[in-house]
């Protein structure tokens, strides 16, 4: 069974042992294979990066990459002495990037790909070969949320970040503490927004990961519909609820201190 205290991981319950928890390989492949491939918000989340100016020559890496799209403006933003790399635990999805990776180094400019791509597990990021203390910049969307364990991949973000490195969420955030069972049905149907945790919740994440609670910006924007899909003409899968909750889009910085 996997290792997790009262309500972590499985039902999206803030999780106690960070990156000290212990998944096997059978657990994180089990979780993922059930997760759908969504279509909904984590698939179309604004993709705010930092400006050119703050990433050239830095590496960056992008965090659940599905088909490159971040990584490809990444690539673009880093430049020939810099380097972007995209990790996601679905191997089609990274053929399918670096596919299109030749493509992509043509239209920014470069001489030679200063991109790679990882297949792994957020969970496990160090066990794949992401080398630890190697990254300046994370950029994750609100797929954080459906991950099998949010606390400890936050910890393996931190870990293969430089001191001093900026992590970027573009996420999302519910106005009250929500209801576990809510949540676990939202994570099951793969709905990233109605998986969002509430401000307190998402803070003691980052705190318990090892982030500079001090460094932390948030940025607001809209308030969003759980059942936002890419596609217009359709709608996402919404757990029933009777909670009072809205959700906002958020995007955070904060730094690995040390």
């Amino acid at each position: 069974m996997p290792r997790w205290a009262h309500g972590g991981g499985v039902n999206g319950a803030l999780p106690q042992k960070g990156d000290c928890m212990e998944f096997t390989t059978e657990e994180l492949s089990s979780y993922y294979a059930a997760l759908p491939e969504s279509d909904g918000f984590d698939s179309m989340c604004k993709t705010i990066m930092p400006p050119a100016e703050m990433l050239a020559g830095k590496r960056a890496l992008d965090m659940a990459c599905r088909r490159g799209k971040g990584v490809f403006k990444l690539s673009e933003r880093v430049g020939m002495t810099g380097h972007a790399t995209g990790v996601d635990w679905r191997s089609a999805l990274i053929e399918r990037a670096r596919a299109d990776e030749p493509k992509a180094a043509q239209r920014n400019g470069l001489v030679e790909s200063n991109m790679d791509f990882v297949v792994a597990y957020p969970e496990d990021l160090v066990g794949a070969g992401v080398e630890k203390n190697s990254y300046d910049m994370i950029y994750v969307n609100s797929v954080l949320y459906l991950f099998l364990d949010p606390l400890a991949s936050l910890a393996q973000m931190r870990r293969v970040m430089k001191p001093g490195g900026l992590l970027v969420i573009d996420g999302v955030l519910a106005s009250a503490k929500r209801d576990d069972r809510v949540v676990a049905r939202a994570r099951r149907l793969g709905n990233a927004i109605q998986a969002a945790p509430d401000s307190e919740t998402f803070h003691r994440w980052l705190t318990a990961a090892g982030f500079d609670p001090e460094t932390l910006e948030e940025t607001p924007f809209d308030v969003v519909d759980p059942s936002v899909a890419v596609d217009a003409a359709h709608r996402a899968q919404v757990a029933r609820s009777d909670e009072d909750v809205e959700f906002r889009m958020v995007l955070f910085h904060v730094r690995k201190n040390g």
